[in-house]
This record gives structure tokens, sequence and C-alpha cells, in this order.
């Protein structure tokens, strides 16, 4: 469509230039303009252009110039995209090269920062040979290290060659954490990428193509960002991150207020943009509004993609219509109407998108509103727990599950907490007692395939109480394994809300968030004297939150994004409970708990509110709502399979390994433990009630051969990060799972041999990389020292536990512990054990002296493995030392060598003492006459006697003349 027949030139006020907007937008909605798509300049929604081409780093769209510091080189020989390119090289500690902006942390103003947009693009050409957490293109803030926007080289050795994204808002919290893509970006050959972000939904292109990585980009938008530094090639906040400047070069980076296309992307791959860009250009819609099908009374929620904001004023103005006919109020970029019915289905929704220089009608978006399925209420019921009783079972507290007898375990209550509900009776929970109620079988509802539904009532003051949940599902422990991360919660807001809203709060077993919204509605009003109906309606990310049985205002639409796990196997009520760890309780009473395998309709929400959900009054057949997964592992190892289910108690199970049932396998779960290549099948579940039977997939086990464990084992523990795979020749590395301090257990294998690390007792575990110790003649481990592992209690005598598994069983070896931090001064002082047994005690080191020998920061002892093949190695903090935490940057385990300890000459017979790790074993005696040029040959007549299990006598005849040399071999 044509501009307005126009142009306004202003000078000044804003007064004014509202008063020209809305005169524009008139004309726009009263002259006819037809609503359609048209070829808008490619350039629309640029803030951003740097070509590189001449000996400045200017701003060629607008005037955001970045300095220049220390000289970066503007290559002019170097084959580029473009006529000439941004150099770097990094890292260094002395003159580093980067480019730096530091700006306003409100983008009204000039633009940046860009990622405050909301909808945005950042492309570029980079070239550079792999390298691990070096900085592309950043935001930071000058006084709080939390908030980042980060482009980058992979983090890790694993994946230095890909692009890494990570989004953090000033609490720190994981939006996007080290996502990475599945295509090579650095390989020292030119790559253009495009990261587009369209509100959490994000498309990474690499070399004009999608990434197959892009749904792991994918998030839900949520927190304060206030980034006032941007930079180029390194990461600026408190100071300037030297030690990861991007060692490469970068081209034609251009930053974009919206989100472009494929065919967009490819464009400016192949063709450049155009110079001058216009300092103005028309508003313009980018991404047309969606057709939306709802249910009955749901929201529906219209949004659109718009480009064209002036500088610096930054108006771009909307206007959305119904049918043709403005909607009064309707002036934001999202559009959202409530308690549909099927009377709005059909209805035709559009937006007129304008600036100062003119603008656009978006095409048509219908609304079609689906009709109520009839309410059945008990269809899909998997748990209700009324609260109106509490049975105590030789002092074991419980509350009953009516359809499933999931029943609830109290912890810290009894009797006595029972009060009067909104429905005859509830439970009060006390925080300051750690009140909880956790589910004792079943399996989480958040997983559910179908779509879940949770209901309550609650009375409780949410104005004084911050992050308190009522509703929780988290990990606990599981055969040694713990993770705090996974979490899907309902509770008070974090920090407390004067307004008493409830949160919605759903994060991934790797810490990204995926949903963290408060409702508009009041739950938790001031004195918590009224009760309150909550429930949650969730169908893959389609979020819905009734408060009182009316649809809450807030949008908690989400990204569930598959790709991410969420691992749940503990439900509670009345605060987070992790096993035995009970946290985030709530001060109230709560009523009426109850989950479906299925989302509610709106006439289900307003019966259960009204009438409670009616007690079963027939046996609902069972329901699986999570599969058992198959998975392959070496022989000895230990294994679980679990299947979730719904229906009416009691169940009768019966696992089968193909046709055949399993003896005395009649749970929900089924562990294997010490699993042999017999093991390996398909295994299923048949569960029966008395309204019926029904079969779970099956789950496919592998079982393979475990290789023989190695004589000698050497760890090297790295840093997640940029020390990944910089280890000592003779090492492995090992490198945790998680982001950050996290209770976290980490497993790797080695060959066929496991090894373990997680905290003591929930201690947290986290890894660091420091610079490396200087080097001496008689010092060579610097790669040993510079990077470990470490558990901080600042307490007790906490620490980290090492469990190698799947060694030669009952085997002597000598072990070593390398433990030092060249950061630390003073006395660290730990210490360790070796299946129980004190190794070394007081083991002192102090980061302020620097090693002068190999052995300066190192200790070895002997241990032997059980009747499993397992050493367990324990570090724990000297609660009479001056510092906290305890290091492990190394652990070598291997079997000592047999060692000649006596040698006699008695009547023409030579005869050896050995001191050997197995006396059991066949040993042989090897001689040379020549030690220069030494040949072996095995000593024939040799007598063994054994002395003790580490000890025996090696006996043959003396030779006749000559000078011999012997050595000792021990057979595996």
């Amino acid at each position: 469509m044509k501009n307005p027949p126009y142009v306004a030139v202003l000078s000044s006020p804003q007064v004014l230039m509202k008063k020209i907007v809305k005169k524009i937008l008139s004309l726009f909605l009263f002259c006819g303009i037809a609503s359609q798509v048209h070829a808008y300049d490619i350039r629309t929604g640029i803030l951003s252009y740097y070509p590189f081409n001449t000996t400045t780093t200017n701003d060629t769209a607008y005037t955001n110039n970045f300095m220049a510091i220390n000289a970066p080189a503007l290559i002019t020989t170097n084959p580029a995209p473009r006529a000439s390119v941004l150099g770097l090289t990094g890292p260094r500690f002395t003159n580093p090269q980067y480019l730096e902006f530091d700006h306003s942390p409100d983008n009204s103003i000039n633009g940046q920062p860009l990622y405050k947009a909301g909808s945005y693009s950042v492309t570029m050409w980079v070239k550079g040979a792999a390298q691990t957490l070096r900085y592309l293109f950043t935001h930071g803030n000058s006084a709080n290290q939390a908030p980042l926007f980060v482009l980058q080289t992979g983090n890790a050795a694993a994946n230095n060659a890909k692009f890494d994204v990570i989004i953090r808002p000033d609490t720190g919290a994981s939006l996007i954490n080290h996502a990475v893509s599945s295509n090579v970006v650095f390989d020292n050959n030119w790559h253009h990428v495009a990261f587009v972000d369209n509100f959490g939904d994000v498309k990474l292109y690499v070399d004009g193509n999608l990434d197959g990585n892009s749904p792991l980009f994918n998030y839900t938008p949520a927190g304060t960002f206030t980034f006032d530094r941007t930079s180029v090639g390194t990461l600026i906040r408190t100071n300037v991150a030297t030690n990861n400047i991007f060692n490469g070069a970068i081209d034609d980076l251009s930053l974009w207020e919206r989100p472009l296309t494929q065919s967009e992307v490819q464009n400016i791959m192949t063709n450049g943009i155009t110079t001058p860009v216009p300092p103005t250009l028309p508003a313009a819609v980018i991404i047309q509004p969606a057709s939306v099908t709802k249910s009955f009374q749901d929201a529906a929620t219209f949004s659109v993609a718009a480009a064209g904001a002036l500088r610096p004023n930054n108006v771009l103005t909307y206007q959305w219509r119904s049918n043709g006919v403005p909607i009064l109020d309707a002036t934001n970029r999202t559009y959202r109407i409530f308690s549909l019915t099927t009377n709005d289905s059909g209805k035709l929704f559009s937006v007129a998108v304008s600036n100062l220089i003119g603008g656009e009608i978006s095409s048509d978006a219908v609304l079609t509103v689906l009709p109520e399925a009839p309410p059945s209420v008990p269809t899909g019921v998997v748990s209700y727990w009324p609260f109106d009783s509490v049975t105590n079972n030789g002092g074991i507290y419980t509350t009953i599950d009516l359809y499933s007898r999931n029943d609830l375990r109290l912890t810290n209550m009894t009797e006595t907490n029972v009060v009067v509900g909104q429905f005859s009776n509830a439970l009060s929970f006390n925080n300051l007692e750690t009140n909880a109620a956790f589910r004792t079988g079943g399996m989480s509802i958040y997983n559910t395939n179908t779509g879940y539904t949770v209901s309550l009532w609650v009375k409780a003051d949410g104005t004084f109480q911050s992050d308190a949940r009522v509703f929780a599902e988290g990990f606990t422990n599981v055969n040694g394994t713990f993770n705090a991360n996974p979490l899907f919660t309902i509770g008070t807001a974090n920090p407390v809300s004067p307004l008493g809203q409830a949160r919605v709060f759903i994060r991934s077993d790797a810490g990204s968030i995926l949903l963290d919204r408060l409702s508009t509605r009041t739950v938790f009003e001031a004195g918590g004297t009224t009760w309150h109906h909550l429930v949650w309606v969730d169908k893959n990310g389609q979020g819905k939150l009734y408060v009182d049985g009316a649809l809450d205002e807030t949008d908690f639409t989400y990204n569930p994004t598959p790709l991410l796990p969420l691992t749940l196997n503990t439900t509670s009520v009345g605060a987070i409970a992790r096993g035995t760890n009970v946290s985030n309780g709530i001060f109230g009473s709560i009523d009426e708990v109850a989950t479906w395998n299925r989302p509610l309709t709106y006439t289900e929400v307003q019966q259960v509110k009204n009438t409670s959900v009616p007690p079963p009054v027939s046996a609902t057949p069972p329901s699986i709502t999570t599969q058992p997964v198959g998975t392959n592992v070496f022989t000895g190892a230990d294994l679980t399979f679990t299947v979730g289910v719904a229906g009416t108690a009691p169940f009768t199970n019966q696992w089968f390994k193909g046709s055949s049932p399993v003896l005395n396998a009649t749970n929900f779960s089924l562990t294997l433990t010490n699993v042999q290549l017999t093991d390996a099948g398909s295994y299923s579940l048949v569960i029966t009630n008395a309204g019926g039977r029904t079969n779970s997939q099956p789950a496919v086990l592998t079982v393979t051969a475990r290789p023989a464990a190695p004589s000698s084992l050497g760890i090297d523990f790295n840093d997640r990060g940029s020390s990944a795979g910089d280890v000592e020749a003779g090492f492995e590395s090992f490198t945790l799972d998680g982001t950050g301090a996290t209770p976290v257990q980490t497993t790797r294998l080695f060959g066929g041999v496991e090894v373990t690390v997680n905290g003591s007792n929930g201690t947290t575990v986290d890894s660091r990389n420091r610079v490396s110790p200087p080097n001496t003649n008689e010092f060579t481990e610097m790669k040993l020292l510079q990077d470990f592992i470490f558990s901080p209690p600042t307490t007790g005598t906490e620490g980290l536990d090492v469990r190698v598994r799947f060694l030669a069983t009952n085997q002597l070896y000598t072990a070593t512990i390398w433990s030092f931090d060249v950061i630390n001064a003073g006395a660290r002082i730990s210490d360790w054990y070796a299946n129980g047994i004190l190794v070394k005690d007081n083991y002192t080191f102090d980061g302020s002296i620097p090693p002068t020998n190999n052995l300066q920061y190192q200790f070895s002892f002997n241990v032997t493995s059980d009747a499993a093949g397992t050493i367990l190695f324990q570090g724990r903090r000297e609660a009479t030392g001056t510092g906290v935490s305890v290091f492990l940057n190394a652990l070598k385990i291997f079997i000592p060598p047999p060692v000649i300890s006596n040698i006699e000459i008695v009547g023409g017979t030579i005869r050896l003492t050995v001191q050997t790790s197995d006396s059991s074993k066949q040993h042989t005696v090897e001689k040379t006459d020549n030690l220069s040029t030494i040949s072996w040959s095995t000593v024939s007549g040799v007598t063994t006697t054994i002395l003790s299990p580490t000890a025996l006598r090696l006996e043959f005849p003396q030779p006749a003349n000559g000078m011999q040399f012997y050595r000792i071999n021990r057979a595996p």
C-alpha cells in the first residue's frame, strides 16, 4: 500500500507529535485503505549497521558508534564477504582489542540495548578457529554481573566450534543457558550467522539455513534486563573479559528491531545492506497476526511484529480493529480478548501500524471459538485429596487419595493440623515447622502427555510470604542422583507482592526457566482470612489460571520446549518436598487438592469450585500417563524402569520380560541391579484394577559386555567452560553436568569404569578454571592444577564424594590425589578417606604459595577395592581450617607393579622376596646382562612360595658366571 499523501516535519514538542500521529492513524482508519501484505524496504527496522569498510567502526544506519579499544585492525587483504573486516586478536591480558558502546538501559533513547526490543535480529559474518568461550556480540551491566545477553563460541571443548547463546535477567536465572548450534561455525572459514528472536520464538540461521538445534533456543521471556554496555569481541560488565576475547574476524554486523525472515537473511548474506540507510522508513507489518482457535470462555491473544520506530522519539503506533471497526484502547502490539463465546467465532482482527512517515494495515486473523464438550468432572481424575482427615499408622501420618490411593505422607504434621476447610475439613501448614504433604506413590502430573489440571483451595497471606509454594513437583534423590533444577510449582510471588498474586514457575533439568509469571488477580490477600480457588490448566504450553472460577487476565502461554527435559518424581502440597528436604513452605490452609490427566473445561472448573470433586462411584480403568523408557547399559549396571498411572486403586501390577512375567516385580517401578547380557530384552508393565486392564509400551534394554578395567586410570577434573579439554598427558577429562553450584551428581564412563561425583549430604558441587600456576624446572603439571571441582561447605565437615566403580575386585591400588587452588590464599585444610578409612589427615595447601615441584600439592596412598570393584574417595572440610571448600584437581588410580624387596643367595639358589598387589596371580622372573642394550629373557626353573596376599618368594638356580639384572612380571 502507498504511504499517506503528506509528510510531517517536526522540530520539537512531543505534544505536537502525538497530535500528528493521531491524525495519521485516523487517516489510516477512515480513508478506506485496504488491508494487504506489501513488499517493504528490507532495511525497515534496522537499528545499526557496521560494515567495517573504513578506518572507523561507525554505525552507518544510526548514531550508535562503537569505541575501538586498542586499535583492532580493519583487514583489507583478508578474503572477506565485503571490502574489509574487523580483525580481533584474543585472548589478551595486555592491550585487549574489542569494541565498546556504553548507553542507557532505556532502549527508547537510541535502540540499545537491542535485547529490550523483544523482537530483534543480529546478523554477522564470522571467521575463526574453534575456540572455547570467546565472545562475539554481548550486552552487560556495569554494576551487576548477573544480566547477560551473549552470542559466543561454545563454552566447552566438545562444542567450541559451534555457536553458543546465553540470556539471563538481572536475577541471574537462565532463560537460555549455553544452547549451541548443530552446525560448525568456527573452522577458519567464513560463515554467516543470524540470530532471530521474536519474543522467545528463536530461529538460528547458519549460512542462510535454519540450524538443526533451533528449537533448543526457544524460551519464555521473563524478568528485568538492565543492560548498559554493548560490546563486540568481548563481554563488558564490571570489568572487561580480557581472557575471552574472540580471536578472529567479524564482518557486516547488523542489528534489527524486528525478526528477519529466512529469505531476508539469505538476501543480506548474499547482497549485504544498501547504504546509505534512510534515516526513517515507514512503519511496516513484519509478521502478520495469526488466526486463533480457542474454547468457550477462553482468552485469545493476537500479536503483530512491526518495524519503523523513529529515533529519538521511538514512536510506533498500533490500532486494532474487529471486522474493520477500531477497538477502543487496543493500541499495543498485542490485543487480548476475554470470555469468548461461540458468538465471537468468525470475527476478523487486524491492526494498523504507523509512524510519522507512514504505515499499513495488517491482514485479517480469524477467531474460532469451539463449543464445550459435555462436562464430566470425574473423567481423568488422577488424584483427589480432600484433606478431611489424617491417619496415624505407627507414627506415620497420611491423608487419603480417594481416586488412586496415591496418599500424601505428612511431614511435621498430625491430626492437630486438621482445621475447618472450604468443603468439610482442610489442612493447616506452618512454614516455620517445615510442614509438607508429599505423594508416596504414582507419578508427576506435569509430564502427562495429554495435558493436565491442578485444582485446590488456599487461604493464606501472600503479602509477607515470599516464594512460598502451595503445590510443587520436583526431583528427589534416586540411586544417589540429585538435581535441584527441575520444578513445577504454584505459590506466592518472589519477591513479596503487595497485591498477593499467585506465581506459576516451571524450570527444566538444565536450569532454563520455561515459565515464571504472576496472576493479575489477588490470591493471597493481606490477613489471609478468605478462601480462594485456584485451578491451573496446561495443554502443551497453553497455560490458563482460574482464580475463583474466573480466567485470570495474565497470559500464561509458554514454550514447554520438549528438547529440554524436565524430570519430576515428587509431588508435594504446602512446600517443595524432595525426600526429607522440605523448603519454601506456606503459612496458611489448603483444601480440596485434585489433579486430572486432561485439561478441564470452563464449565468443569465452575463445577469443581461450586461443588468440589465428586467421590468415585465406580472404578476408573487404569491409564498410563508416563511410559517406561528403554536404555543401553554395560553389564553390572543398575537401572530402573518406571510407569506413571491414573485410575482407581488398588492396582495389580506385573512386569514382563517379553511374554514372561518377572518374578516379584509387582510395583510401578522395576529396578534391575548388576544386569548381565541375559537381562537384555523388552520390558513392559501390565496394570489391572476393578475397572479394567492396560499394558505399557515396551522398553527395550540393550546390554553390552563391560570392558575390562584398566590397570591405570587418570582423571583430570576440569571446568565446564574453557578448560574442559585441557588435560595433562595420561589423563582423561571429567566435567560436571548442570550449571553452577547445584547438588548435582555427574557420572562419566572411562572404558568400563564409572566415575561419579557428588556433594556429601546434598552439598553443592561446582568447578573453576584459574590462571595456570607458574611453571618451573621441577613443576610441569600446570594443566592439572589450573582447574578443579570443589564443594563449598562453609561450616561442619561436609565435602565431595568420588565413587569409582567396576575396577578389578579386591585389588590393591595406589591412588594419588591433587588438591590446589591458586586463588585461595591461607591454609585450606581437608581430610581424605578411601572406602571409609582415613588416608590423609589435615591435608593443607596455600594458594598464595605456587608449586615448586610436582609432588607439592598431591598425596598418594594404597587402597583395596571392595568385592564389587568399588573405591569411594571422600574429601571432607576440616572443621578447624581457616578456609572453606574441598578442592579436587585430579585423581590417579593404578595397580602398583611388583617390587623386589629382598635378594638372598642361599647355597647356589637366588631367593627373591617380592611385594605385589596380588600374590595369587602368576609371577615370572626375567633377566638381562646388559642395561645399555637391554634384552630380557625369561628365567626357567623358578619355584614360587606365597608368603601373604601381597608377598611371595621366588627361587631359582644362581647362574654360573656373569652379572645379571632381574625384574618381575605379574599376570593381569
